[in-house]
């Protein structure tokens, strides 16, 4: 899925999804806060405020639109689905 044309385009997508992976995938049982990811993952600075900059949203919500176009084309026939349900920010397999 990373290789693939969808990603491509965006190492911030890119970034993101492998990084919401490994946190799934480490520690499932936390719950990933924007904050935590804006620093992390996206490389923001320590005083990274989600009240005024909603980079993480949007970047989630340009994932999830992602995913679902590349879940109904080229990976239609992929055994596992990994999309990031709404209201979280951790993977669901």
């Amino acid at each position: 899925m990373v290789s693939s044309p969808f990603l491509q385009r965006s190492e911030t997508l890119r970034k993101l999804v492998q990084y919401l992976a490994e946190s799934t995938l480490n520690s499932p049982a936390d719950h990933l806060k924007e904050l935590q990811i804006a620093i992390e993952a996206l490389g923001r600075a320590p005083d990274f405020d989600p009240q005024l900059d909603v980079s993480v949203r949007v970047q989630a919500l340009r994932l999830r639109s992602i995913l679902k176009r590349f879940y109904n084309t080229a990976g239609i026939h992929d055994p596992i689905l990994v999309p990031v349900p709404k209201g979280s920010y951790s993977l669901s397999f």
